[in-house]
């Protein structure tokens, strides 16, 4: 028997299909209909269903047994509405007379009126949703052999569905739907106890499914149904060992809810008709399940039983009053002390909650692991909070902090700490673990920590649970370095000699240009021209300005750089002469240089010339001298006759000599700076020559009777009183002791007396004074003797 329910005796569980009254219905001969009888009627505490077809009266309370469950009869000839006897257990006798006004009165005083059956809820579609097993680990999927719903008598016919379904849509009207694994629905309902419909791996834990599971049935149009009972049986195979278990996979809690006909099956709104929760202890097989299965009683219409102080409807049956007990004839399910139905339930104290073990029986049992209660008359609805446990009897969603040791976790509803699988590790909310996750590729996880895998291993799967992860790492060209998901080829650029041995970078000197080299020679030793650092993946150019004659250069000096008067481009294995010409700015092809450590030839600037070094392997430039000009980086000394006094001068003309002509008075011999005065006692007259005088003659020596200091553009004639009687006189003295190369004072030629010498004279008697005029020495002119 199941235990007692607070201050009753304990009582067995009644099952209203099972537990039919030995009534024989007597009816006199008479023309009837069967649908005389046929219907739902009213006994004023519940409903009554009754099916007659003419010739056998079925009969069940509804929608749950409160006295006498079910009865049958067989009639042996048509009935009348009247004059009936019937005996109960072959001792009690009565009449059943029923009137025009649809009332059937029996001899015992009890009057049933004709309920009115439209009021009754009729569904097209039942669907059945289930979220919860008997697994207390990893239960992830729901299992159920059969699926029985009735809509009347619980013996007669009206299952639903009458006939086995052979598939989803057969036979028709027929249709079934589930969450998962939908084609497989209808073995929920052919009535084949060993080919159970099975969800598929939704995950959950601790029987709480991930996802809910639902089964849907259609009725078929014009088939709508109003529920009086569900059977659910389940666990064939675990009968089969025991006969009163069945399997851990079953369902623990049941919704049953309807649509009506033009709801859509799948998105429609649906009414709750019942939930059922199974009473089981944590771990134990499901009792409920045994025998014909879990029968579970449907209201498809609500309806009231006896008031409080009302006689317990348990006190007219033969096993009698259900006192401290429970009474299903009550309102409140509950039948008092004095046999009279209680106002309510008796309370549970916090931590527990009212279980229903049965239709007629139930009583206060401690929450189960996992859920708490924090009422006195609530039930164990509340689940534990992640991060914590609840033990039997908890008072809190937060009974007990899951330990924070790293090796167990707590979810949501934990009766206990779970240790965290291997190849696990835990998740935390805050300082509290709160689940488990499965290690990823690449790491191992050990007491609920997650570590990557060492370097020289590798973890190309998830869930590892040792540091030798999924292996160690390859041969040569591979490396593992540490979380390595797989073997990874060795990089350009380096070697791996495999194992443990982490990539090293190729030599100074060396390249590696492609993956998983396995030694230090790589692909091979730097070429000419280009330098290799170490874990160089290609040769570097050795750079503008440098070269590189050998191999296994190291870095960017490579040999050395490119010396003067030649010049280096990148990549270059020996220095290139500077010569020829290059193209400037300018659009001009100019001489170029090169100092030391250039990648290409400089261009010379206007009025500069390449010089240094050698020809053809110039090292600088310079700015033109006075006396040169520069063409296109050439040098050009001005021609005899022309000069250049300023210093980088550029050339626009071809023939760059042509310099400045010589002024006159002056000479310019080649490359001449500053023009020279012609020297004193020549003169330099350029009238007819477009250059200038080119040398220190200038245009000659210096008349007679001129004189011409340096820098004479033409002689000057000697003063008068004076002559010069010599070419190349240099003062006005005219004198030839005045020459540059004589000795002693300078003395002025003077004209003798009796003469008179005019500008230009040439000899001391240039002409005579004349009559009646005198002219004393140095004349320059007669003087009449007044003067």
């Amino acid at each position: 028997p199941p235990p007692p329910t607070d201050g009753g005796a304990p009582r067995h569980a009644f099952d209203s299909q099972n537990a039919t009254l030995d009534v024989d219905v007597v009816l006199q001969t008479a023309p009837a209909s069967s649908k005389d009888f046929a219907g739902t009627w009213s006994d004023g505490l519940g409903l009554i269903r009754v099916a007659s077809n003419g010739v056998r009266l079925l009969a069940s309370e509804y929608p749950s047994p409160r006295k006498w469950g079910a009865l049958g009869a067989t009639h042996t000839t048509a009935y009348a509405l009247g004059d009936a006897t019937f005996r109960v257990s072959g001792a009690v006798t009565g009449e059943l007379f029923k009137g025009a006004t649809d009332l059937i009165r029996w001899s015992s005083g009890d009057t049933w009126r004709r309920y009115d059956d439209a009021s009754v809820r009729r569904y097209r579609y039942l669907r059945i949703s289930i979220n919860e097993t008997f697994r207390q680990r990893a239960g992830r999927i729901v299992e159920v052999d059969d699926i029985e719903i009735y809509g009347g008598v619980a013996n007669h016919e009206d299952k639903v569905p009458p006939v086995p379904l052979e598939g989803r849509e057969l036979p028709r009207p027929f249709r079934c739907w589930a969450t998962t694994n939908t084609e497989d629905c209808f073995k929920a309902f052919d009535k084949r106890e060993n080919a159970p419909w099975r969800s598929a791996d939704v995950g959950g834990w601790a029987g709480a499914l991930a996802q809910t599971q639902v089964l849907t049935l259609d009725v078929g149009d014009g088939h709508q149904l109003a529920p009086t009972k569900l059977r659910v049986k389940c666990g064939v195979s675990a009968r089969q060992a025991s006969r009163n278990v069945g399997s851990f996979d079953c369902p623990r809690f049941v919704v049953l809810e309807g649509a009506v006909d033009g709801e859509d099956p799948l998105t429609g709104r649906y009414e709750f008709i019942v939930a059922h929760r199974v009473p089981n202890e944590p771990g134990a097989p499901p009792a409920a399940y045994g025998g014909s299965g879990l029968l579970i009683d449907v209201a498809s219409t609500a309806w009231r039983g006896r008031p409080a102080g009302a006689s317990c409807g348990s006190c007219a049956s033969r096993s009698g009053c259900a006192r401290n007990g429970p009474d299903r004839t009550c309102e409140s399910a509950y039948c008092g002390a004095d046999g009279t139905c209680a106002a309510s339930k008796p309370t549970c104290g916090l931590g527990s909650e009212m279980v229903s073990r049965s239709p007629d029986d139930f009583g206060c049992q401690l929450c189960q692991a996992g859920r708490f209660s924090a009422t006195v008359d609530g039930s164990c609805d509340g689940t534990c909070e992640a991060g914590f446990y609840c033990a039997p009897g908890a008072r809190s969603a937060r009974d007990a902090p899951c330990p924070r040791s790293g090796d167990v976790f707590c979810p949501p509803g934990s009766e206990r700490p779970r240790p965290v699988a291997a190849g696990f590790y835990a998740l935390y909310d805050g300082a509290l673990p709160v689940g488990e996750a499965a290690c990823p590729r690449g790491s191992y996880c050990a007491a609920g920590k997650r570590l990557p895998c060492p370097a020289g291993t590798y973890g190309n799967v998830t869930a590892l649970s040792t540091a030798g992860c999924s292996a160690a790492c390859g041969g040569a060209g591979e490396y593992c370095p540490e979380g390595s998901l797989v073997p990874l080829k060795c990089p350009p650029g380096s070697f791996c000699t495999g194992g443990a041995a982490p990539a090293s970078p190729c030599p100074p000197g060396t390249y590696g240009r492609t993956r998983g080299l396995g030694d230090a020679r790589c692909s091979g030793p730097c070429p000419p021209g280009s330098y290799c650092p170490a874990g160089s993946v290609l040769p570097m150019a050795c750079p503008p300005g440098t070269y590189g004659a050998s191999q296994r250069l190291k870095d960017a000096a490579c040999t050395a750089p490119c010396p003067e008067g030649r010049y280096c481009p990148a990549n270059s294995t020996s220095p290139v002469p500077c010569e020829g010409m290059m193209a400037a700015s300018e659009g001009f092809a100019r001489r170029p240089f090169c100092p030391a450590g250039v990648g290409a030839p400089q261009a010379t600037r206007a009025g500069y010339y390449a010089t240094g070094g050698v020809e053809g392997a110039r090292s600088r430039e310079a700015p033109c001298e006075p006396g040169y000009r520069c063409h296109l980086g050439v040098r050009h000394a001005c021609a005899p006759g022309t000069h250049e006094p300023a210093t980088g001068v550029e050339a626009t003309q071809v023939d760059a000599a042509q310099c400045r002509p010589c002024p006159p008075g002056h000479y310019c011999p080649r490359a001449t700076g500053a023009a020279l005065p012609c020297p004193a006692g020549t003169y330099g007259n350029v009238i007819g020559n477009e250059t200038g005088l080119t040398d220190a003659a200038c245009s000659g020596p210096c008349f007679r009777g001129h004189y011409c200091p340096e820098g004479s553009v033409l002689p000057t004639p000697c003063p008068a009183g004076t002559y010069g009687n010599q070419t190349g006189l240099t003062t006005a003295a005219c004198s030839a002791a005045c020459f540059p190369d004589s000795t002693g004072e300078c003395s002025p030629s003077q004209c003798e007396e009796g003469y008179y010498c005019p500008p230009g004279s040439t000899h001391g008697r240039e002409r005579e004074c004349g009559e009646g005029m005198y002219c004393p020495r140095g004349s320059g002119a007669p003087m009449t003797p007044d003067e």
